[in-house]
């Protein structure tokens, strides 16, 4: 069951219709903040996850959203969020909706593994690592995983 923490207590998810994950391809839609061109990148389903392999050029940020093909859109609960930013899935939904995920630039190329985890064929998160980056797991972001409990 997934669970949603509301000031120290349990409460169940709001109840939303849910595709069955796995039987639907699901795409990583945007754009390039720079350049404008669009990002369109089909992820693959591992039985938990659907991922891509991003290649971020050097000085482009992104935002994104994850189309689930004849559902709809699925979109983060805040403009602007990334795994360091608390902030809820939404969706899918067919309703176009602004908010997007933002992954930042830099100097240099990058390639980051962006993945969307279905535990229990519920959509839970979007995260993303980037290639040579590791979050020690003594750090305040690798305890703090969000308000969602999975059992």
């Amino acid at each position: 069951a997934v669970q949603r923490l509301n000031s120290g207590s349990f409460s169940l998810a709001p109840a939303r219709k849910a595709p069955p994950f796995g039987q639907h391809c699901c795409r990583l839609l945007g754009f390039w903040g720079t350049s404008g061109e669009e990002i369109n990148e089909e992820m693959r389903w591992d039985g938990t996850t659907y991922s891509c392999h991003l290649e971020i050029p050097a000085r482009e940020d992104a935002m994104f959203q994850v189309l689930v093909e004849g559902v709809g859109r699925m979109y983060p609960s805040i403009e602007g969020a990334n795994p360091s930013i608390r902030h809820e899935l939404l969706g899918p939904e067919e309703t176009h909706h602004d908010a997007a995920w933002f992954l930042d630039s830099t100097r240099s190329k990058r390639r980051a593994w962006i993945f969307v985890a279905c535990p229990q064929s519920c959509a839970v998160c979007l995260g993303w690592k980037i290639q040579g980056e590791e979050i020690s797991k003594e750090s305040e972001d690798w305890r703090e995983m969000g308000p969602w409990l999975i059992s």
